[in-house]
């Protein structure tokens, strides 16, 4: 979540790594209405694997982080991972598009590999 320093007014960066990774969370989490603890659990529920999959896609863009390092924050294999951001980069679905579009809002960036349009 990148802003101005209230202080001098100069841009403060949007935070890298794990710090970011966490904003990407806490937004998939706004964005969907489900828990953390749901979100990195076991549960498969359609919703929540859903919220699950576009956290992950948008952590792989937005992130320098590996995917094994994105699985661990979200207690998967660096496998699912992969499966998500496969998924998702190919997709058309216009609901998946709009809720990937409204949690990178949440979190302050844009998907740099989607074409504008």
């Amino acid at each position: 979540m990148s802003g101005t320093c209230p202080m001098c007014g100069s841009p403060i960066p949007p935070p890298q790594g794990e710090a970011q990774i966490e904003a990407i969370i806490r937004a998939v989490c706004r964005r969907f209405c489900v828990d953390r603890n749901d979100l990195i659990g076991n549960r498969r529920h359609k919703t929540i694997a859903e919220a699950r999959q576009i956290g992950m896609y948008i952590a792989r863009r937005l992130t320098p982080m590996s995917l094994p390092e994105i699985g661990r924050a979200f207690r998967r294999d660096h496998t699912t991972v992969m499966q998500a951001c496969r998924k998702l980069g190919s997709t058309d679905n216009p609901q998946l598009l709009a809720a990937i579009d409204s949690v990178l809002t949440l979190v302050g960036g844009t998907d740099p590999l989607r074409k504008a349009g």
